[in-house]
């Protein structure tokens, strides 16, 4: 989601894979050029990162018809917990923050080799205690890792090894999100709650999992990308909390219940950058296959369930831009027999339509501001119970104002749509009432990047 922020993963890998003359000048992102730290093992290290704070207005209806931001769905009460519902208001302040550590080193062959870790600070989406008067809560700023990877790079191109983006998000085209907080792609999705958070397939939404990834050297403006991983998991250890083992473990293949996952992922894509007659030009296509997990049967009281299928899941994807004169205009389509967030489809069920997303912006810079605008329109099944589709959309203007280096004002305004006939929002299941949810969200923050 934070596509712009100065500390991102992408300019992070743009430092890490540049020339070692360069690294040696000072080209890594988040420090001014000079002398790097070096490691007791003879690697230049360098630490960097981010800080942003935003104040958000967030207005969040149900059929359009409540223009408060809405009241929770009664929950009934239990021995450790009492009944409860809440409204939430308008106004917040909200921080985040990454640090981000970076070495690079050089072998006597010119073989270079690296790693990346960056640990983030928005672990949880909200608090959670379990029970009042509860010693043990997890606080939603917890730090956990957000990427951690190594590579090896040389004539034959680039190899990654760790939990990192995928090829895809990697050599993406076409998503201009450079203005205000990222626009369709920005802050919003932090600034809503569950219920009325569109889901994206953006090139960044697969996740981190670990894999293996290639990037070749680029030849006469070409160049190509594939990555692999096993499953969604990353980091170590199997994913079986208390050792039980469960659908959420790292390589379940098969489980009941739950909603299936990918496997034996493999994301591929072809890029070509030129220019003519002052005009950059990129274009991208891409593909990606994975298979889906198991259902598994259950025996309860001498009966046994069904196990539930899910389709084999594949995807397209194309992107195009062109930049001049402080113009920049992009955008993507995504196609494919998948749901929302890169999830495969349940085998037999009401709704099995395929997915597809169309997301498109533009961009002006102008010294040290950067006004702009996009959109995404994405069409799933959604819920596969209900047969009518699933419809997410969200619209975005905004502008950035550098006001020294790594420092910089943000500001967007996003108004955001889900429908789904026959499933209610709120309640998270089929339903007659709230089968649109719309959401609109002021951003004015700042940044800084170090």
């Amino acid at each position: 989601m934070r596509k712009l922020l100065l500390g991102s993963t992408a300019v992070a890998a743009a430092a890490l894979f540049a020339p070692q003359g360069a690294l040696a000048q000072g080209a890594d992102p988040f420090l001014p050029p000079g002398p790097p730290m070096v490691s007791h093992r003879a690697l230049e290290v360098r630490v960097g990162g981010y800080f942003r704070f935003n104040y958000n207005f967030t207005e969040q209806g149900q059929n359009s018809a409540n223009k408060d931001s809405g009241a929770g769905v009664p929950t009934a009460g239990s021995a450790t917990t009492g009944a409860t519902s809440a409204r939430i208001g308008k106004s917040d302040f909200s921080s985040d923050a990454e640090i981000h550590i970076v070495a690079n080193g050089k072998a006597t062959n010119g073989l270079r080799y690296g790693v990346a870790i960056e640990l983030q600070v928005d672990n949880n989406d909200g608090r959670y205690t379990p029970y009042s008067g509860a010693r043990v809560s997890n606080s939603k700023t917890m730090v956990d890792t957000d990427e951690m990877w190594m590579y090896v790079a040389g004539d034959f191109g680039q190899v990654r090894f760790g939990d990192e983006d995928t090829a895809w998000n990697l050599m993406s085209v076409g998503h201009v999100a450079n203005f205000g907080s990222g626009g369709a792609d920005g802050d919003w999705f932090d600034s809503v709650t569950a219920t009325h958070r569109a889901a994206t397939m953006f090139t960044s939404d697969p996740g981190d999992n670990t894999k293996i990834i290639y990037l070749s050297p680029q030849f006469y403006g070409f160049d190509v990308g594939a990555s692999f991983a096993f499953n969604q998991g990353e980091g170590e250890d199997t994913g079986c909390v208390l050792s039980t083992v469960t659908g959420d473990c790292d390589r379940a293949n098969a489980f009941s219940g739950g909603s299936p996952k990918r496997r034996n992922e493999v994301f591929g894509i072809a890029r070509w950058r030129g220019s003519f007659g002052g005009v950059g030009l990129q274009a991208a296509i891409g593909g990606m296959t994975a298979d889906a997990t198991k259902g598994q049967q259950v025996i309860n009281a001498g009966v046994v369930s069904n196990a539930v299928s899910s389709k084999p899941m594949w995807m397209g994807y194309g992107g195009l831009q062109a930049t001049a004169y402080g113009f920049t205009l992009g955008g993507e389509y995504y196609w494919g027999q998948a749901n929302a967030t890169y999830a495969p489809l349940v085998r037999g069920a009401v709704d099995t339509r395929n997915m597809g997303q169309v997301f498109a912006g533009a961009s002006y810079t102008w010294g040290p501001v950067t006004v702009g605008a996009n959109y995404y329109d994405l069409q799933t099944a959604g819920a596969q119970a209900v047969g009518a589709g699933r419809r997410e959309l969200v619209w975005s203007v905004g502008a950035t104002y550098v006001v020294a280096p790594g420092l910089t004002i943000v500001t967007d305004y996003s108004d955001i749509y889900r429908k789904e006939a026959g499933y209610n929002f709120i309640a998270g299941s089929p339903g007659a009432a709230n089968n649109k949810v719309t959401s609109k969200v002021f951003i004015l923050g700042t940044r800084i990047a170090f």
